[in-house]
């Protein structure tokens, strides 16, 4: 059985969803921004995943990854690739000598 809906009523029911989205966003926003001084462009501007969509750029992700990895390179103190007497180093070979990259 196939139920036939008011076009008025969908509409009306999208845009109270719409609403909340946005709703949700704007909180969001609020939430990784209070600590941002008031004159902050930031303040004013949406991000993806002030609407939950955590997509990332290629770039971004890189740069992200490049991050990463120094924060736990400082952490964990495993040193660079280029410190020969590193366990960074150590493994960058293997993984070399096992993947061929």
């Amino acid at each position: 059985v196939r139920q036939r809906f008011d076009e008025k009523l969908i509409r009306e029911k999208n845009g109270h969803l719409a609403r909340d989205v946005l709703d949700l966003a704007i909180s969001r926003k609020n939430d990784r921004t209070w600590a941002d001084s008031l004159d902050s462009s930031e303040r004013f501007r949406l991000t993806p995943m002030d609407f939950g969509l955590d997509v990332l750029t290629a770039e971004q992700r890189e740069r992200r990854m490049r991050e990463v990895e120094a924060e736990v390179t400082q952490l964990v103190g495993w040193g660079s690739e280029e410190d020969a007497g590193s366990a960074r180093h150590f493994f960058a070979q293997l993984r070399r000598q096992l993947g061929g990259t």
